[in-house]
């Protein structure tokens, strides 16, 4: 390439396309062989992405039906597992719901027994439950009295279970469960006279005795030596009836020990124990809204959940506001009777009772629930009779439920290979990330979760997944390499678009470059032939001829070297000699013909022999050629016409340096002008005759020695092109 020269200021090129070509450059325009590569690319790369595509597509909806698949497998193993803990949970709460309020005591009268005297039984929940889940059961009565069927005693704890029990049921945490609770407390129980003859009790088994009689409340408070006042049953049976069972046990055990007024007194009662006999269910927004009457206050809000009959239960999670119990009548004065003596007799008659107010033998129960208080899971439910309600539950073992029958269950009713874990709700938080799927496991076990490990649904899909990278991996291979191949052949359909297009020009430069001076010969020959010339210009005619013959012979020459160049058939032959001495034989092969066109050579070479390995022919060519390009482009720009020859070497190489004064080449196009059949296109030089092939050549052969061509500007204006070749080249 070559700089800014003094005398042109223009760059010249190394290709002209032909002389007769215009010297504006012209929009190059797509031909026909591109839109055919166009076509081509498109032909490969559609069907190319319309196949892969195809492919991943496939594989996609496999894997989405696969991991579908997966999450019915674990949504139908979660569903079985809920209803499986939904089925227990509510055989338990049938079961307790089942039971009637007074085995709630201690001890009760058995209703199924036949006996002409009330019977006294211990309640069968009074052991240790059977079933692992339950804690204990307990009973809150109006005023917040807490007693459980484990003592026959309110408020005993000296039992493991029953402290348990009732520590829980006092906690701060289920005040709301016992607010449930309202009603006039448990009164004293009461006792009367036995309704027999005074002439039938001789004096000396009843002496005079005392006897207070309230009116009101129809008790009587009888004192004996021989024989204690009867009992009377409680108004309110959900709440005295556990005292009046206390004291029949008391009575039959005093009779059992021998005490004759205990025995009297049980012989003579009968069976007079209430049985509340008729069971009516309530719901819990009644039983609720007759608290707010009774108490005239709203009502107490706990968290339940209803029994499956009961659909609609109040969502209660309010702490406990205080009742008022109800106010009782203001006891009269009580009168004192007289002493009455009854005979003695053998068979007394059973007593007469009296109806009491308010007492009945319905008893109201709302559905047992689920209550979850905190870490408390309990089942409630609300029992009333006579104006008050008492609060009955079972306390529910939330470990055993999560650590032994949970995991049992799970195990029992999941599906082979997707059995959840019990989360609850703080580890399933923390494990989110680690849970496929993850789902509430009951409603009556809030916050706590099914979560099945996130392997269960990307087991079956990994493989899946696997194969879609490895698809995608390979179509973007595919892609690229579609893309580098297009883009090769791309490239290489211009470059043979460009080596076409260079070609013709070649041709068509070589044809002109070859008629040129066969018709300076074939025209001078035939002036001689026919003696048109005058003997002066014969001389001249002649030399004409054979500078002609020169040109036209270095055209050949360098036609056939850049071919066998080419086709790999230009072999070098080298060897040893001064190429200081060579240079000088070129140059003054080369001298008359410089002088003839007005150039004059510099010569810097070293007078000391300065020995490579060379081949002498090849090496002539290429001077020849830097002459010959130095003087075509310079001869006609009206430029300083001195050429300088310089010869040098350092520790390695040896340089060979022809520097004109000619118009230069650009920065830009001084590596390009090494190319075959390129020629910087420029108005000044479309007159100047070429093929493109003499530096091109001059680099070739320079490569063939291990060596290289380059160009640079000259100080000063002009061109310095360099050839260097390594010292010693094999």
């Amino acid at each position: 390439m070559r700089g800014s020269a003094p005398c042109a200021g223009v760059a010249i090129a190394s290709r002209v396309m032909s002389p007769e070509r215009t010297t504006h450059a012209t929009p190059r325009r797509r031909t026909p062989f591109s839109a055919r590569r166009t076509a081509l690319a498109l032909g490969i790369v559609l069907p190319t992405l319309l196949l892969a595509g195809g492919w991943l597509l496939a594989t996609r909806r496999e894997r989405d039906a696969r991991a579908e698949d997966a999450r019915t497998r674990l949504t139908r193993s979660a569903a079985a597992v809920s209803a499986a803990v939904d089925e227990s949970l509510e055989e338990l709460r049938r079961r307790e719901d089942a039971r009637p309020f007074y085995v709630y005591n201690h001890f009760y009268v058995p209703p199924e027994v036949f006996s002409v005297t009330d019977p006294i039984a211990v309640s069968p929940l009074a052991g240790d439950p059977d079933d692992p889940r339950i804690v204990g059961h307990f009973q809150v009565d109006p005023g917040g009295a807490v007693r459980t069927p484990y003592a026959a005693e309110p408020g005993d704890a000296h039992l493991p279970r029953a402290a348990q029990v009732l520590a829980m049921v006092r906690s701060d945490a289920l005040r709301s469960v016992r607010a449930l609770a309202f009603g006039a407390p448990a009164p004293a129980i009461a006792m009367r006279t036995p309704a027999v003859a005074p002439s039938v009790v001789p004096t000396s088994v009843a002496p005079r005795a005392r006897r207070r009689i309230n009116d009101d409340t129809h008790a009587v408070d009888v004192t004996s030596d021989t024989s204690a006042p009867a009992l009377l049953p409680p108004a309110q049976l959900t709440v005295g009836l556990n005292e009046y069972n206390n004291q029949l046990y008391q009575e039959v055990a005093q009779a059992q020990a021998g005490d004759p007024g205990a025995n009297l007194r049980v012989q003579s009662r009968g069976r007079q124990a209430p049985v509340p006999i008729a069971r009516n269910a309530v719901s819990w927004e009644s039983q609720l809204a007759t608290q707010a009457a009774v108490t005239g206050s709203a009502p107490p809000v706990q968290q339940q959940q209803a029994a499956p009959q009961q659909q609609a239960v109040p969502q209660q999670q309010a702490a406990l506001t205080p009742t008022t119990p109800q106010a009782t009548p203001r006891p009269r004065p009580r009168r004192r009777m007289p002493a009455a003596e009854p005979p003695l007799v053998v068979q007394p008659a059973p007593i007469a009772m009296r109806p009491l107010p308010g007492a009945t033998d319905r008893v109201d129960y709302t559905p047992m629930g689920f209550t979850t208080v905190g870490d408390a899971l309990l089942l409630t439910r609300v029992v009333s009779n006579g104006g008050a309600s008492s609060v009955q539950g079972v306390v529910l073992d939330r470990a055993v439920l999560l650590g032994r029958w949970l995991p049992a269950l799970v195990a029992r009713h999941a599906i082979a290979g997707a059995v959840p874990r019990i989360e609850t709700a703080p580890r399933a938080s923390t494990n989110s990330r680690r849970c496929a799927l993850p789902r509430p496991l009951s409603a009556n076990l809030p916050g706590v979760t099914l979560c099945f490990p996130a392997s269960a649904l990307t087991a079956s899909i990994e493989p899946l997944d696997a194969r879609l990278r490895m698809e995608a991996l390979v179509l973007c291979a595919l892609l690229a390499a579609i893309a580098l191949a297009v883009l090769l052949i791309d490239r290489a359909a211009r470059r043979a678009d460009e080596l076409s297009r260079q070609k013709s020009a070649f041709v068509s430069a070589v044809s002109h470059e070859l008629r040129t001076p066969l018709t300076t010969i074939r025209m001078h020959a035939e002036l001689l032939r026919d003696g048109l010339v005058p003997e002066a210009k014969r001389a001249k005619f002649h030399a004409d001829i054979a500078q002609e013959s020169v040109r036209l012979a270095r055209l050949v020459d360098n036609v056939l070297e850049i071919s066998r160049l080419e086709e790999g058939q230009r072999p070098l032959r080298k060897h040893t000699a001064d190429l200081g001495a060579h240079v000088r034989g070129v140059l003054a092969s080369q001298e008359r013909l410089l002088e003839a066109r007005g150039f004059r050579v510099e010569r810097a070479l070293p007078d000391a022999p300065l020995h490579a390995r060379f081949d002498p022919q090849a090496l002539e060519l290429v001077l020849v050629n830097l002459i010959e390009n130095a003087v075509k482009y310079a001869a006609d720009q009206g430029c300083e016409r001195t050429l300088r020859v310089e010869l040098s070497s350092d520790a390695e190489r040896v340089h060979l340096h022809v520097l004109d004064r000619g118009p230069g080449i650009p920065v830009a196009e001084r590596e390009r002008v090494f190319e075959r059949f390129h020629r910087v296109e420029t108005e000044r030089a479309a007159h100047v005759v070429g093929t493109g092939l003499g530096l091109a050549l001059v680099r070739e052969l320079s490569r063939a020695h291990g060596g290289d061509a380059t160009c640079a500007a000259r100080k000063g204006g002009g061109l310095d092109v360099c050839v260097w070749l390594p010292l010693g080249t094999g």
